[in-house]
């Protein structure tokens, strides 16, 4: 076929040790992600059945938090965590200890000890907010499907 070049063993072998690599990168900065994002919680997150909702107990502090992840930015995309669909879930010991789970748009994120160090700081601006535990979670995965209708917009999406 004209305009087709067969790809000989030798390119396929380069182009496999290239993916090799990339994937081993993005294996090591999901390891150092996940490890990054452990680090940022003390004892007082231990009690895993002291934590509830933050929207079911307290509606006020909830909307302060929210705010506060839509001052966060994620540095390649420009928007914000809480319209990337980045904010899984916002739990309250009552005691100013918020546990954020939250995931990334891929794995292997370079610059999510950033995200994390912002998303913590913004959160340490409410008065109520003592600490933060920032959990890594892959489950669900991130899809498209998770932006907002403004961040739809701002991307293209629609």
């Amino acid at each position: 076929m004209k305009g087709f070049k067969k790809i000989n063993d030798a390119d396929q072998g380069i182009h496999q040790t290239m993916q090799d690599r990339l994937n081993q990168q993005l294996l090591a900065n999901q390891d150092q992600n996940e490890a990054y994002a452990a680090a940022t919680h003390s004892p007082a997150f231990d009690q895993k059945e002291a934590f509830k909702p933050l929207q079911e107990v307290d509606s006020s502090l909830y909307e302060q938090v929210l705010a506060a992840c839509q001052k966060v930015e994620d540095p390649e995309l420009g928007l914000d965590l809480y319209n990337l669909g980045l904010i899984y879930d916002l739990l309250y010991d009552g005691r100013g200890h918020l546990w954020i789970k939250m995931t990334l748009t891929m794995p292997g994120c370079p610059l999510a000890d950033v995200i994390f160090d912002d998303l913590s700081r913004a959160q340490k601006e409410i008065p109520a907010i003592e600490e933060v535990k920032i959990e890594l979670v892959w489950s669900p995965a991130w899809h498209p499907e998770r932006l907002s209708r403004y961040a739809r917009m701002a991307l293209g999406f629609m």
